[in-house]
């Protein structure tokens, strides 16, 4: 009886390591194929995972700090018309027209955040800006107005101006 308890329990391990090994190889199997579909521009690898080619990946809420040339704004100038002494006529019904008496900020507004629990100055540019060097986080916290890049504290609403903006400092 003992012999056939022990076949027993030898036949089910090696079943078992059978079946672990099956897995393993299949995990690995997997893996270079994946690897060579990104290898061969199959599959694209973000951040977010991988993407079919041709896809692409957006993220959204989480702002670059860097306004593009496209986007900068400088105060608006209405191009004067070509014969000034003669305005058009309103169509009939149509309310006239009033130019836009504020001109547009220079840039955006600053980003503002609210820091949490476990936030650090420098996690925050980082994650921010994508870089967080002891120059940028002294201007950052001159420009927050903080005694030192160490002085943030939980709840603090702390301003991220475009990175532009900051580096003119």
């Amino acid at each position: 009886m003992r012999t056939v308890l022990l076949l027993l329990g030898i036949a089910v391990a090696f079943g078992a390591a059978a079946a672990w090994q099956s897995n393993k190889v299949a995990a690995l199997e997997a893996e270079r194929a994946r690897a060579q579909a990104i290898r061969d521009g199959e599959l694209a690898q973000t951040e977010s995972g991988e993407v079919l080619a041709g896809w692409a990946v957006v993220t959204i809420g989480r702002p670059s700090g860097r306004v593009p040339a496209q986007f900068d704004r400088a105060p608006l100038d209405p191009a004067p018309l070509e014969d000034e002494s003669v305005e058009p006529e309103p169509e009939s019904g149509a309310e006239s027209l009033t130019p836009l008496e504020t001109p547009l900020p220079e840039y955006l507004d600053d980003y503002e955040l609210i820091v949490e629990a476990g936030q650090s100055l420098s996690s925050i540019a980082r994650e921010h800006y994508g870089q967080a060097n002891e120059s940028m986080l002294a201007v950052l916290a001159a420009y927050n107005a903080m005694s030192s890049p160490d002085a943030l504290s939980v709840g603090q609403r702390l301003h991220l101006p475009p990175l532009d903006v900051l580096i003119g400092q």
